[in-house]
């Protein structure tokens, strides 16, 4: 409880909305407080600024079970042998884990300093948003949230994998005839799963006993499994066997010094789990005193437990090839076999295991559920309303923990196309995390400690020390973490997906936060946002060929999983798309809107006589008038529906890269790869001007010239199809291969028309008909590339069938069709009261 002076401080403050996006002002605020619990007007408000929302029902040695078996070293260190063994031997992983400990040693003290300063479920990013002050907190805490929970949903499938293989194993010992299949532990998997999430749900009043229960199957179910494995082995390994030979197992082909490095991930996958507990900090009634110890605890029982277990097994060991070329789903169960002797020894050993495994999944699966609720709390996912709702009754985010499971499940789907893939979910586990706690850390040392208050937990002159070691085994970890399995790189078996995981996380991060963390987007800056969109959506089409096609000779599966995946998310990321922010900002509109015809649709009384006649033309009749009031708004502004029509040409535009390739290797006689070559290049310079250089221009022009974002759009729109218009009439005219490419980059420069224009139109159209008009406007384009198709191959064929100066034909084409809409933006004009400047509320100018 506050003393009284900090309880009067604290009703002073105002109260924090629920659902807002907390500034690292008032996470600091928060933090200042000396407890985490403080009363204001009879509710509870925590660290992070809310009202408690989940019960406060784990004690210091509950949160240090969930610690403990939420890392479960000892098991993740047994799940992942057959792989880890492969970078030296015994000796290896025994070096490789010391060092992975020390490394997570830094990591654990820095993380156990800021939880004790901001106790928050939301853990490493609540941190990051106050380190990174009030310039950068707010991005900073958003990438490293997503990041982080990235990292945890990956962890689930992992752990989830091992139980599944276990309860496989199990049955083998009985059955040794039996030969398992990958669908078998995937079946197991989705039981496993949905069983834990229906006891996080429904049964979270008990959790603070289970985890008492997994402290105990920690300790005593390991110290059991290492006495077995010490005693009952009829012949040990030798010492040389466990603690040398670290060259002659090194079967990973890189030197020493490159395969000791990487396989610190092994060791860093069994340890790494220090920022766990941090998101149970508000269901803790001392959090501030209890995480740190439950941090150290962790980091220091998991070394120990996982230590000692290593050299009993590794000493238990008489055939380690049996154990890297085992067929079961569970390899250590060949070493259980060979140090026991018995079936019904091994079974005993693997219940051990699958029991301890089944409460860290549990713990695991909950801990992420809060992640994901505390990310939707602070409005920072998807569908945040829904996810961030509480079950009171039952002390649990059901729809948070309901996602999770579901994202799990899918996950899990991949070892069955994968294994390869499956375990790189593991070093990206890792490598995601460590970049979270990175993205924490880097910021503190920056503001020389300052922004963050000090808790009963603090390092002092010490902290600089401290973190910055730490942020300079992770930059330097991650990188060796990131090299092939193998050398020489086998892109089937020894290919190394953390990187391609990591951009792919990054890039999905980074799209959300330009679609929805910024919050808002001045209608100025529209034109700029579809520009960077147009350039994301032509750097996916260049590269999604080529690697579906390499995907596809290592699996099928993974290019068919990775497309799902991504259409999926793309369905439910369709209502938060930029192009939608008129439609939810009806603010944003301009006054043209005032000499607009009206087009609403009253809605008609429920009950209306109406003359007797033919029910068809009573239902035509109906229908063409919804039909006008739909479409009012193209014919109340003529300019509305020329710029709309005017898609039915740029179509044929957008293809003509096909074209141009063609066109380069027939007239001037080059090889089609070189042809390729130039056509990949012209590309790139138009992701490089998309996303980079016409937004830049965009804001200067509108800066400098004083310029609304409407009669921006309109001006740049015009110069751009000017641009195009003399690149495409140059192209037809090249007589050489230099004079094309400067005539294609002059045609690059106009590539954004089609997007201003775009942007232009959205400005005029009510925000109500926003999606309407993107609708037809889609329509029209696939029309348009339906009809350019065609008519373009047809001249091409014509001009090469005519010689002389007309092989340039099709581009004479789209030259004129270029001319007529340079002359339509010309026609185009403002009209009196619209592409006026607004005032902002504090007097600054909105452009």
């Amino acid at each position: 409880m506050s003393s009284t002076k900090e309880r009067s401080s604290s009703e002073e403050k105002p109260r924090i909305e629920e659902g807002q996006i907390l500034t690292p002002e008032v996470l600091k605020e928060a933090a200042n407080r000396r407890t985490s619990v403080v009363t204001k007007d009879g509710r509870v408000v925590n660290a992070a600024g809310y009202e408690d929302q989940l019960q406060r029902q784990y004690g210091l040695l509950s949160i240090c079970g969930l610690a403990l078996t939420i890392d479960n070293a000892w098991v993740a260190f047994a799940g992942s042998l057959s792989i880890a063994v492969l970078n030296g031997g015994p000796a290896g992983i025994l070096y490789e884990f010391i060092v992975s400990c020390i490394y997570y040693a830094f990591i654990g003290a820095s993380i156990a300093e800021l939880a004790s300063a901001i106790p928050s479920s939301g853990g490493v990013y609540h941190w990051a948003s106050v380190t990174g002050g009030q310039k950068y907190g707010r991005v900073l805490g958003f990438f490293t949230g997503w990041l982080n929970f990235f990292g945890w949903i990956f962890d689930v499938a992992s752990i989830a994998s091992i139980p599944a293989n276990v309860a496989v194993q199990m049955y083998i010992c009985f059955h040794p005839d039996f030969v398992p299949e990958k669908w078998h532990s995937y079946v197991a998997f989705l039981i496993i799963t949905w069983l834990c999430t229906a006891f996080v749900i429904f049964c979270n009043r008990l959790m603070p006993y289970l985890q008492h229960i997994g402290l105990f199957l920690v300790v005593v179910g390991g110290l059991v499994t290492i006495i077995v494995c010490a005693a009952m082995p009829a012949q040990h390994a030798t010492n040389t066997f466990v603690w040398g030979n670290f060259n002659v197992n090194n079967l990973t082909g890189w030197s020493g010094g490159v395969a000791f490095l990487s396989g610190v991930l092994n060791g860093a996958f069994t340890i790494g789990t220090p920022d766990a507990v941090t998101h149970m900090a508000e269901e803790l009634p001392n959090p501030k005193v209890d995480l740190p110890k439950a941090v150290f605890a962790q980091v220091g029982l998991g070394f120990v437990t996982t230590f000692c277990y290593a050299i009993a097994v590794f000493y238990a060991i008489s055939d380690l090839d049996a154990v890297t070329h085992s067929s079961g789903s569970f390899p250590i169960a060949v070493v259980y076999s060979q140090a026991t002797g018995s079936a019904g020894g091994t079974f005993g050993l693997l219940l051990i295991v699958f029991l301890s495994v089944m409460i860290c999944t549990v713990g695991t699966l909950m801990m992420v559920g809060r992640l994901w609720w505390v990310l939707a709390r602070d409005n920072a996912t998807p569908f945040s309303p829904f996810f961030s709702r509480v079950n009171t009754k039952l002390s649990c985010p059901i729809e948070a923990t309901v996602f999770c499971a579901i994202l799990t499940s899918g996950f899990g789907a991949i070892q069955i196309g994968s294994s390869t893939a499956f375990t790189d979910l593991v070093g990206s586990f890792i490598i995601l995390t460590t970049i979270s706690y990175f993205l924490a850390f880097f910021p503190h040392i920056m503001s020389k400690r300052q922004n963050v208050p000090p808790g009963p937990f603090w390092m002092g002159r010490w902290g600089y020390l401290v973190n910055g070691i730490a942020c300079a085994l992770i930059v330097f970890f991650n990188i060796f973490f990131c090299f092939p399995y193998g050398f020489p790189v086998d892109p089937i078996s020894l290919m190394n997906w953390n990187s391609v995981i990591l951009v792919g996380c990054l890039f999905l991060t980074g799209a959300w936060w330009f679609i929805h963390g910024r919050k808002k987007y001045p209608e100025a800056e529209r034109a700029s946002v579809f520009l960077r969109a147009g350039a994301s959506n032509l750097l996916a089409t260049l590269f999604m060929a080529p690697l579906s096609a390499w995907l596809m000779q290592v699996n099928p599966w993974i290019p068919y999983l990775t497309g799902t995946l991504i259409s999926v998310s793309a369905l439910l990321a369709f209502p938060f798309i930029p192009e939608t922010l008129g439609y939810r900002k009806s603010s944003c509109r301009p006054s043209s809107h005032a000499s607009t015809p009206s087009t609403e649709i009253h809605p008609r009384p429920l009950h209306t006589s109406r003359a007797p006649g033919p029910r068809f033309t009573d239902f035509a009749a109906r229908w063409t008038g919804r039909l006008k009031d739909a479409t009012a708004f193209l014919t109340g502004d003529w300019r509305i529906l020329a710029l709309v029509l005017s898609f039915f040409g740029h179509a044929p535009m957008a293809s003509s890269s096909q074209l141009l390739l063609q066109y380069m290797s027939k007239r001037y006689n080059i090889t089609f790869s070189d042809a390729t070559l130039l056509l990949t290049v012209y590309n790139g310079v138009k992701v490089l001007l998309l996303f980079v250089l016409l937004p830049y221009l965009s804001t200067l022009v509108m800066r400098t010239f004083r310029l609304s974002g409407q009669r921006k759009d309109l001006y740049l729109a015009r110069a751009s199809q000017v641009c195009v218009l003399v690149g495409y009439i140059l192209v037809g005219l090249s007589p050489n291969v230099p004079t094309v490419v400067i005539s294609m980059a002059i045609a690059s420069l106009g590539m954004g028309t089609y997007l201003l224009i775009r942007s232009f139109i959205t400005s005029l159209v009510p925000g109500h008909h926003i999606a309407r008009v993107y609708s037809i406007i889609t329509l029209v384009d696939t029309v348009g590339a339906m009809l350019g198709g065609p008519m373009l191959a047809g001249l091409f064929k014509r001009g090469l069938a005519m010689g002389d100066g007309w092989n340039g034909l099709p581009f004479f084409f789209l030259g004129l069709i270029s001319a007529a809409f340079a002359v339509l933006m010309f026609v185009v004009r403002m009209r009196p009261g619209e592409g006026q400047i607004k005032l902002l509320d504090e007097g600054r100018e909105e452009l």
